[in-house]
């Protein structure tokens, strides 16, 4: 049954969905999170029950990838590249270019998408040791498909995406390709309908850079939803999809009571489903809900009251999924953002933007922030490799 949508942005709901796909093997529902950034609104692209012990290597967005156990943000460089930086204070660790774009974390070993200019059709896999430099350990070369093509940067009509995690010690990477039309004229007899989509998964050895292709059946299962909370998942009245966060999974929610709105914190055992108290996080509700990378966090996002600072015309405010308890607030110009939570260490992006300052324009790119949420106070920023398409398609006639 599905898709659902669940929006936590019923003002613009376009820009802010999770779309929940349920199958029910034996009793228990598979629930599958579909996540995107657009205009500045989060939603789920991959599925989001990770277990535990997977959440060292955590992707902030596409290119920045945080250790959260080596301290260590590893970020596409704009020229090219990866940088490995210090995440407490910024600094620069060391560079490699013989990686692209930084894909997952295991012990000390870099998994990376490296760019082959000569071979469009093929995937290339370059893991770095992070305690040597970046120095490349081994690397796997996976042949995509006829008329799929491997790349970085978003192309007009096409975009590649990956998804990975480990599994005994081996990457299981899985990939997939999407093109569609770009027609300057209005649909008609001569416009080509349909599209191109292909898709695939690999485990790959890290160690040595063997790859094997791997059928449907063979690709090792994620974690399951009990089926009470996926059954609530596709209700429709959810503002974020259930995340496994502790011993919990937790859903923020809008509820109206006597006429009165509050956002609450629903919850539910981990092991067994059943319902916990709900938990009131604040009266009214917010311009945006969305839970942290690692899925431990939930952000959300109201305007600044008059007189609150001049940080922002945005108050944020950070609350533990498990229980609900207040981590902090800050304020921010954004007003929504892939954020990550570690200790008092608010990670998060920074989007581009131009602002007329004293007769000038100022521009800035796509940057990571990194903030003190303890003070307020800004450790460190840096720039990163901007992947997204931002020409316009040609219009239609």
């Amino acid at each position: 049954t599905g898709p659902f949508v669940l929006c936590s942005n019923p003002v613009n709901p376009r820009h802010d969905r999770t779309e929940v796909i349920i199958s029910r093997p034996s009793g228990i529902v598979l629930v599958v999170l579909v996540l995107a950034m657009n205009t500045g609104c989060a939603e789920l692209l991959f599925t989001k029950t990770a277990p535990p012990e997977s959440l060292r290597s955590v992707e902030l967005l596409p290119g920045v990838l945080i250790d959260t156990v080596g301290s260590t943000a590893y970020l596409m460089n704009p020229k090219g590249g990866i940088d490995a930086v210090d995440l407490s204070t910024g600094r620069l660790l060391w560079t490699s270019h013989q990686g692209a774009k930084p894909i997952l974390v295991h012990r000390n070993l870099l998994a990376t998408q490296a760019e082959i200019p000569d071979r469009p059709g093929a995937l290339r896999i370059a893991v770095l040791d992070t305690r040597n430099a970046g120095k490349v350990v081994a690397t796997a070369d996976v042949e995509l498909p006829a008329g799929a093509r491997a790349f970085i940067d978003q192309r007009m009509g096409e975009s590649f995406e990956i998804q990975s995690r480990i599994d005994r010690e081996d990457l299981i990477l899985s990939w997939k390709f999407f093109r569609r039309p770009v027609e300057g004229a209005a649909p008609g007899s001569s416009a080509k309908p349909g599209h191109d989509q292909a898709g695939g998964a690999f485990r790959i050895d890290l160690r040595t850079g063997e790859a094997k292709s791997l059928g449907s059946g063979e690709v090792p299962p994620r974690d399951l939803l009990p089926e009470r909370v996926a059954r609530k998942a596709g209700s429709g009245t959810l503002s974020t999809p259930p995340l496994p966060a502790g011993k919990v999974f937790a859903a923020a929610e809008v509820r109206t009571r006597n006429g009165r709105q509050q956002t609450i914190l629903r919850r539910w055992e981990r092991k067994t489903g059943n319902p916990i108290p709900d938990i009131t996080l604040f009266d009214g509700r917010a311009r945006a809900l969305l839970p942290s990378a690692n899925g431990l966090h939930l952000l959300a996002i109201r305007m600044n009251h008059p007189g609150g600072g001049d940080g922002g015309k945005y108050l944020w405010s950070i609350y533990s999924l498990e229980t609900g308890i207040l981590a902090g607030e800050i304020r921010n110009r954004s007003s929504a953002s892939r954020f990550l939570l570690l200790g008092s260490i608010l990670i998060h992006e920074s989007p581009p933007f131009r602002q007329l300052v004293e007769g000038k324009w100022l521009e800035k790119p796509i940057r990571v922030r990194v903030v003190d949420l303890d003070t307020g106070t800004e450790l460190w920023e840096r720039p990163i490799r901007d992947t997204v398409f931002h020409r316009p398609y040609p219009p239609r006639g």
